[in-house]
This record gives C-alpha cells, structure tokens and sequence, in this order.
C-alpha cells in the first residue's frame, strides 16, 4: 500500500497530508524497511538478493532484481561466495554455524584495514569471535567507565572478545557509538546511543536485541526534535511526549505515531486540540455521515468530516464532471473496487487527489488540508492492498500516455465548482468555531488551476 502512495504522491509532487510530523524517529526516519525493498537495512541476508546461481555457480545479479542489494554487498566489502558452486551449503548466510572460516570472516567484518561488522551480520561476528577467529581485525583495548550505574561487569578490553553480560562500549563503521550493557554482543539493557557527528542525535535509555525498547529519550540537537517516553521495536510505543517545530504531542503512541488520547499544544505552550487521535492525525468531533447524502429523520442534512454529497458510480475520468468532490469520488473508487473495474478507479483516484491539492489551496486554514489524507487512509482501508497494487501495475505500464491523458481532461474539465465543506469541516478553525466560509478571499480559482496543472502535474501546452 506505501508503494502506490508513494509513487502517485511523488509523481505530482501532492502532499500526501500528515499532522505535526508526528511518527518521524530519526532525522532520516529510521522506521521498519524490509530489506527486499531496502538493501540498506539489510544484514546478512542482502547476499541472498544480490546473488544468483547461474550454471551451477553463484554469481552477482547485476543486472536483476538484485542489482541495488548488489551494490550495497560490494559497498561493505562482502564477496557473499561468489564463484562458489551452488552444491555448497550457502544456508550460512542465514545460520553462522553453517559457515565455514574464510565466508564467515567475509560477513563478520567491514571496510580495510578490516573492523568488525557491529552493524549489520552481528551474529555472524560473535560466531568468529566465540571461534577464536581474528578475521585479520587489530585487537583494541577499550576501558568504558560506567556512567550508568550498571551492576553488570565491565566487558573484556578487547573488543575482538565477545560482549555478553556486561557494560562497555563499542564503535561502529558508520560514525555512531554506544556504551552501556551487552548480552550476547547486542546492545541489551540501559546504555546510550549516539548517532553519527553528521546526525547529531543521541538516545538514552533502554535497549532489547540492538533496538530501542522501553523507557528512553531521543533527541537531535540540530533540529526541534525530542522524544522521551516508551519504545518499542525502534518505534514510539505507548506513553509519551513529543516535540517538534510544530509544538508539543503528548499522549499514546502507536507504532511510531500518536494514536489514541492525546494532546497538542503549539510553541508559546498554549492547547491547540485535546481527544483522540489516529494514525498521528487529531479524530474531529463529528456527527453520522451519510455517504449518500440523505435526509434525517428530522428532514435536515447530516453533516460531518468527508461527507459526500452523491455517488457518481464507476465512472471514466471525463465523466467526472466539476461538481464532484474528492469523497464523492472516493465512493466511486469503492464502486470500481466492487465491480473490478481498474481503470477507472486508477482514473478517479487522481481525478480525487489533484482536486484535493487544489482545495487545500483556497481554504484559508491550513490544518484542513489533512483531510487529504484522512480521505486517502479510509479509501486504502476500503479497497485493501491487493487492489491498490493493481491500480499501480496498470499506472506503471505507461505513466508518460497516463499523464497526457490526465492533463488533456484536466484542462477540459476545468477548476472545481463545489464549495469543499468536507476539507473545511477538518480543519481546526471549525473545531475552534471561527466564524466565516473557510474560504481564502480574492481567491481566483481559473488562475491557480492553470498552476497546478503546470506546476505539479507538468502539463505541456497550458495558458
């Protein structure tokens, strides 16, 4: 599902709306890639994408799937048993006791002159260290003082030796360090973190299997960016307290974002919006939605946050007339994904996305916007996964004739007509209750069109 969203959102440069920044760990995020989409994250397992058996002997997949996980194996200097016939036990990539000496000295170790690999294939350098292997690494001698009132041991002086219950520290070959306690040569138990000079960002607290886990604070010192509460799996996980550029989050997180209730105070510590939350976006006091459109049963029209007006059903993208909002179109989409028609829910969906980024331009509050996404997270919870990956497959074949098409029925259609209630209703002006229509004054809608079509969506031939 991230993929397609993504892709489309890049493509035409449309904000894929988030709150706050809330779920972000890292200056760089340092969230759950898989290595298969990701060779960086890769530990041992980036040779068994970067090679290939080709006539019975393991060689590099240069030109494949394979080719990036390729780059990264020679990066870090592994040779992952290129050459090697493939009757050999290549399962040692997976289980270091399976290795023999010269592989496994390849993956326990990194860069020249050699160093040990505390990064990435960790346990694959306690097997050569629990072997008695120096894999041509110099021996260091490091004495940690402990400055965290561990009970725990100091660890041998000699780091070629195996760190297992005990207190010391360590540097890795990216620039990062961490002193505090060890089990089994993994960073376990209260230590500190300290991330690359480049990165200046250091997390203290508690650590389970190399990852953050429990009690913690994380703090990047170049930027307005501190968290101090529960961890878990490196993700914010349960109570805790945020702050970024965009003020103060305190509540209940939930796989790295605020999730559950919270609050949100701006910079001078004033409460901006106390309730619950989802997914890091602030849940809006709303009544019943009527997908439809109907009546009550007191004759008045139900409103709420992206509420549609009408259905318009499984339709092409030059039946997606002006009057047609972004949530009238996404129960459109929902009609395709019921009747397997890919092409035109490929078709509404942009349709949906670039009068959403054109509504986010004439309301006047700017936290609105994120009814962009708010409508994008229902719709992919409606049509699931296996859908979206078919929208994207068709959006892949030809995406040069898909946005000329685009354009050419952007341009005929024209600038929205409706009045985009349902992003207004979002925002927190409406929640505040400011009076007023939501609307930015002297606001000229043919004008900013013409932009967006120029501008993000790179249409040719445009007045």
């Amino acid at each position: 599902m991230k993929r397609l969203i993504i892709t489309l959102c890049l493509a035409i440069s449309l904000a894929c709306a988030s709150f706050g920044g809330v779920g972000e760990i890292t200056a760089a995020s340092i969230g759950k890639a898989t290595c298969k989409d990701d060779p960086k994250v890769c530990d041992n397992s980036v040779c068994n994408y970067a090679t290939k058996i080709s006539d019975g002997v393991k060689v590099w997949d240069m030109w494949g799937a394979g080719k990036e996980h390729m780059k990264e194996a020679k990066k870090r200097g592994l040779t992952c048993g290129v050459g090697e016939t493939a009757s050999e036990d290549h399962n040692c990539y997976k289980d270091p006791k399976l290795c023999g000496n010269i592989i496994l000295c390849d993956l326990a170790t990194t860069g020249n002159p050699k160093n040990w690999n505390t990064t990435y294939n960790t346990d694959h350098t306690m097997e050569a260290k629990l072997r008695g292997l120096t894999c041509g690494v110099e021996p260091v001698s490091v004495i940690a003082e402990n400055v965290h009132g561990s009970k725990l041991p100091p660890c041998p002086e000699d780091t070629s030796k195996v760190f297992n219950n005990c207190y010391g520290y360590s540097d890795f070959e990216d620039g990062a360090s961490y002193i505090g306690e060890w089990q089994n040569d993994k960073m376990h138990g209260i230590g500190t973190f300290t991330y690359p000079k480049e990165e200046n960002g250091q997390y203290i607290g508690n650590f389970a299997d190399n990852e953050f886990s429990g009690q913690g604070k994380l703090t990047f010192s170049d930027m307005t960016y501190e968290y101090e509460g529960n961890f878990k799996n490196d993700a914010f996980e349960g109570q805790g307290t945020l702050i970024t550029e965009e003020g103060k989050f305190v509540g209940n997180f939930k796989d790295g974002e605020l999730d559950g209730l919270g609050k949100h105070y701006d910079e001078s510590g004033e409460l901006i919006f106390e309730g619950q939350f989802a997914k890091g976006e602030p849940v809006q006091p709303h009544l019943e939605t009527t997908p439809s459109g109907k009546d009550n049963d007191d004759g008045e029209l139900i409103e709420g946050n992206l509420e549609a007006k009408s259905n318009p059903k499984c339709i092409s993208m030059s039946e997606a007339v002006v009057s047609l909002t972004p949530p009238d179109l996404a129960l459109g989409i929902i009609e395709c994904y019921k009747v397997d028609e890919v092409q035109n829910a490929l078709d509404m969906f942009w349709v949906m996305q670039v009068r959403a980024f054109f509504d986010a331009q004439r309301v006047n509050d700017e936290s609105a916007g994120a009814a962009q996404g708010a409508l994008q997270t229902e719709l992919f919870a409606a049509i699931g996964e296996d859908f979206l990956i078919e929208m994207q497959d068709l959006f892949d074949k030809d995406e040069e004739a898909f946005f000329s098409r685009l354009c050419s029925m952007m341009k005929n259609l024209g600038a929205p007509n409706y009045y985009p209630k349902y992003m207004i209703l979002h925002g927190m002006n409406a929640f505040l209750g400011i009076e007023g229509d939501g609307l930015k004054p002297n606001f000229d809608a043919d004008r900013e069109w013409g932009k967006i079509l120029r501008n993000d969506l790179s249409c040719k031939d445009k007045n």
